[in-house]
């Protein structure tokens, strides 16, 4: 199964985001699988990662993490923050799906 990392902190906005979002995947049945990094250990995600969704929270950190993904070749995309704020999962999944070639 396909994989989208998740690169976030772990708030309880984080903690919603992946209730509701794995809730989402089953009630849907979307093919991937979500896991989840922090902005100061995602590096050793990346190589599970068949896409990756960059949060809000960790915009400080934005620049390095985009480099780090051109570099490493994975598909990204940053979630607006009111997408992921409210759990937007029907704008969410249609630019997941793309990227992951479904």
């Amino acid at each position: 199964m396909k994989k989208v990392l998740v690169i976030c902190k772990e708030t309880g906005q984080t903690k919603s985001f992946r209730r509701v979002a794995e809730d989402y995947n089953v009630k849907n049945n979307i093919p991937f699988e979500w896991t989840y990094a922090d902005d100061r250990t995602y590096l050793g995600s990346l190589d599970d990662a068949d896409a990756v969704m960059i949060s809000p929270e960790v915009m400080l950190n934005q620049e390095k993490i985009e480099a780090d993904l051109k570099d490493k070749n994975i598909p990204y995309f940053v979630v607006k923050p009111m997408d992921y704020g409210i759990k937007r999962m029907d704008r969410i999944i249609p630019i997941v799906l793309p990227l992951l070639g479904e």
